[in-house]
């Protein structure tokens, strides 16, 4: 009896195998609808994304984004929001970047038909309203890079040229590190009427200890210092051929003693002429 139990235990197992999973309960069902709810609900909760454009799709663990949005960064942002869900096993991003996704025959039909329908007394309405492409122009674009690039504290020091045509920016130039190279292109991402960015910038490290580049960490460990972040905006340094020459006013000698040691801890400085003066002569 029991040989029989357990050769019927073996074909009934061998018969599942063989018919696989129920039909109508498919193994990838829920997880799949929770990716997919997962990732518009993150998409709903991120300011830097309008998903109202944004169509999301699971198959296989793979989520695919589809439909337009405003800017280039938020399709940037998008994908790495998709790759935080649980499940998640990759994502294909063909999300459009089209600044104005409305046609513009629509806009003009529907400012007619909110004048005819919503204005009491009105009979009907000749339309004469003219119609503006939503593209930026090219010069507008560029300058908008221009400034965001020359304003940013990271890339102070570093060479970066634009050119744009018909909404593709091009980055040419140079920078210190990789870091500032990908930085140029998400700030160029970021301004309105951008489609596409083409980054040529050369990352040359000789360049990591030029003059500039130096005096420009030294002013920033001297902020960031707890001893020196209170005056540090009355140091002034200069650096030429490695040799940092420190200027200006402090209130204490404590302050103009570790500023001197700032300096010369900083890679790359041979020396440092510490010319800092001391209001309060008594605390030495």
């Amino acid at each position: 009896m029991r040989t029989s139990m357990t050769g019927l235990a073996i074909v009934f197992t061998i018969l599942l195998g063989l018919l696989g999973p129920a039909q109508g309960f498919p193994d990838n069902t829920a997880p799949h609808n929770g990716i997919t709810d997962g990732f518009k609900e993150a998409l709903r909760h991120d300011a830097r994304i309008d998903a109202h454009g944004i169509t999301v799709s699971t198959m296989k663990g793979i989520v695919t984004l589809s439909g337009n949005v405003m800017n280039l960064a938020a399709k940037r942002y998008a994908g790495p929001e998709a790759k935080k869900i649980n499940g998640g096993l990759g994502v294909i991003n063909t999300i459009a970047v089209m600044p104005n996704f409305r046609r513009d025959k629509d806009i003009k039909n529907d400012a007619g038909a909110a004048l005819d329908r919503d204005v009491v007394g009105v009979g009907w309405v000749t339309n004469n309203l003219s119609v503006h492409t939503g593209r930026r122009n090219d010069w507008a674009i560029r300058e908008d890079v221009e400034v965001s690039i020359a304003t940013d504290i990271i890339l102070d020091g570093s060479d970066i040229g634009v050119k744009v045509k018909d909404g593709v920016v091009t980055l040419y130039g140079v920078t210190h590190t990789m870091n500032e190279k990908s930085h140029a292109e998400d700030l160029a991402a970021r301004v309105r009427g951008v489609i596409k960015i083409v980054n040529t910038i050369n990352v040359d490290q000789r360049l990591r200890y030029s003059d500039v580049v130096l005096a420009r960490l030294i002013r920033s460990a001297l902020k960031w210092n707890w001893s020196t972040y209170r005056v540090h905006d009355k140091i002034h340094v200069m650096v030429q051929n490695g040799v940092a020459r420190l200027t200006g006013a402090v209130d204490k000698w404590s302050e103009r003693r570790e500023a001197g040691e700032i300096a010369s801890n900083t890679e790359g400085i041979k020396t440092v002429d510490n010319r800092l003066t001391v209001h309060d002569d008594d605390e030495r």
